[in-house]
């Protein structure tokens, strides 16, 4: 096994620090419409060379993106004046927004995506928390899936919940990295053996925002094989249609 702690556990994030991520965002979300939109008006051969340099730069965006996300979610959770606002919630469609966030890493590593799930399948919560949790899983299933394989996403009524699995076929997790991996700064063998971006931050905010919705959150894998990663949320009051189905899939 061997699981790193990419920030030691006393480093704490002062006020100044986050009104500067808060100012980087635009700035990035700017940078990364300028540079999508360059890569899609390039068709020539000979502009592979700009392709390729393109492909870096939003590479580097993505991640400077999710690092401002994710330091900024930590930061609002530790606070007290953290609040979900909570209602009914479409599961599809915050599946739908997170996907739109998540294709180009899809697409930088050949993935397909499967969803199945119920159009009508509704839960009890706060809408952009649960994108945010759908986010982190979904950029984490492409990150450390293998190139060219399926992530599977599974939503399914359990009684009065609601569980949504997203797995890969990956090197997967051992039992010990699966007891810690939702710990605060804590990164997997495969992030450390690859040199893969990350704080270790994504899963330790899934699992913080699922517990704040009453649910849970957990890890199911198989070393050298798949990882299904899974929550449960308090499913909707309303009357669900099991029998309208929603699937989708894409070569990325």
């Amino acid at each position: 096994m061997s699981v790193e702690n990419s920030i030691p556990p006393a480093y704490v994030f002062d006020d100044h620090l986050m009104a500067f991520m808060h100012e980087l965002r635009a700035p990035l979300t700017s940078l990364t419409i300028g540079v999508d939109a360059l890569m899609h008006d390039l068709k020539e051969p000979r502009e592979q060379e700009t392709a390729a340099v393109l492909h870096g730069m939003r590479r580097s965006l993505r991640w400077l993106q999710e690092m401002t996300d994710n330091l900024g979610m930590l930061n609002l959770l530790d606070s007290r004046s953290f609040e979900l606002s909570q209602g009914t919630v479409v599961i599809l469609g915050c599946l739908q927004t997170a996907l739109a966030i998540v294709q180009p890493s899809l697409d930088q590593r050949s993935q397909t995506i499967q969803v199945e799930c119920a159009a009508r399948t509704r839960v009890w919560g706060d809408r952009r928390r649960i994108e945010h949790i759908l986010i982190n899983l979904l950029m984490n299933a492409s990150k450390y899936g293998d190139p060219g394989t399926p992530v599977r996403v599974q939503v399914h009524r359990l009684g009065e919940w609601v569980c949504t699995r997203v797995e890969n076929t990956g090197p997967g997790l051992d039992p010990c990295e699966q007891q810690e991996i939702f710990n605060r700064y804590t990164r997997g063998a495969a992030a450390v053996r690859t040199g893969a971006r990350g704080l270790g931050l994504g899963l330790h905010i899934v699992k913080t925002l699922v517990e704040r919705h009453g649910g849970r959150v957990g890890v199911e894998s198989v070393p050298g094989q798949q990882t299904s990663f899974w929550f449960t949320l308090r499913a909707a009051a309303e009357p669900l249609d099991d029998g309208d189905r929603y699937a989708r899939g894409w070569r990325g």
